[in-house]
């Protein structure tokens, strides 16, 4: 019984390694944001997707709010360039019109891309709860960024689930869904968020396990003596 005790409690201990290891590496993550501008363009998995667009083209422009970071992905999901904002992490949304893209943050400061990701101009509409554009300018991007949006064949494009296993779904006219886009399995615990609730999910059995182990050691001493 000792035995199986220690095999269970060395699997638990060796379990919250690997995750307390991936809440690590998913903090550090977030900051990818500081990387050299170059980097931009190579492709982060897809994680807490906060917005989505479609222009005319048919390239979907995806905002990846853990990065700070647009991604930009064909009609098939394959990912084209990207490249980082100054979101000031504070979230963010994504307009796009003919000549450009407008990045609005929750912040109420907005920058303008072109669609190559070189940015042309920022401006600071300061508070943004004192500020007559703020409700213009930021209408729908917490509700109804995740879309659907619609290319100029009436395919929707959406995001489904944001948080754990995100997904970009194109719905074509005829009703049917493909996955253009999705994330891995291990990327649900390479997040500071899910790893340190794992963590602390595992403190209670990790205990438990350790309480019986201790009952045991003194039941074998009272029986020594």
């Amino acid at each position: 019984m000792k035995k199986y005790f220690e095999i269970l409690q060395s699997i638990v201990s060796i379990v919250a390694l690997i995750v307390f290891i991936s809440a690590i590496a998913g903090f550090l993550t977030s900051f990818a944001y500081l990387l050299p501008r170059n980097y931009g363009n190579i492709e982060l998995p897809l994680a807490e997707p906060n917005h989505i667009a479609v222009v005319n083209n048919g390239l979907i422009y995806c905002g990846l709010n853990i990065y700070n970071k647009i991604q930009v992905y064909d009609q098939n999901g394959n990912f084209v360039k990207g490249w980082f904002i100054e979101s000031g992490g504070t979230g963010f949304g994504i307009t796009i019109n003919e000549d450009m893209i407008k990045i609005v943050t929750f912040a109420n400061k907005h920058y303008f891309y072109d669609f190559n990701g070189n940015l042309l101009r920022e401006e600071d509409h300061g508070d943004p709860t004192k500020s007559a554009t703020y409700d213009e300018d930021l209408a729908g991007l917490k509700g109804n960024g995740k879309g659907p949006v619609y290319d100029k064949m009436e395919n929707s494009y959406f995001i489904k689930s944001h948080w754990l296993f995100p997904k970009i779904i194109k719905k074509t006219s005829s009703g049917k869904e493909v996955i253009l886009v999705s994330a891995p399995i291990y990327l649900a615990i390479l997040k500071p968020k899910p790893a340190i609730g794992i963590l602390i999910f595992m403190c209670l059995p990790y205990a438990l396990i350790d309480r019986k182990l201790k009952r045991i050691k003194n039941l074998e001493d009272n029986k020594n003596i």
